[in-house]
């Protein structure tokens, strides 16, 4: 993998990342709203960014020592 694939993948992981947390706090405004059906799915959907990022850091992970 180049150094610009990584690059490009660390930044992807960031933005799933910040996807996730911005639907965490969405899910939150909407709880303190008692709009919980709509909370659920946000946190649905931050939860789906969330393991992606995940997935997605475990699979990059560079063998240094």
């Amino acid at each position: 993998m180049t150094k610009n694939e990584i690059s490009e993948k660390g930044f992807e992981i960031v933005a799933l990342a910040g996807n996730a947390r911005s639907s965490y706090l969405k899910a939150i405004k909407l709880i303190k709203k008692r709009e919980y059906e709509k909370a659920k799915m946000e946190i649905s959907e931050a939860n789906w960014y969330f393991k992606r990022s995940l997935s997605m850091s475990n699979g990059s992970t560079s063998k240094r020592r």
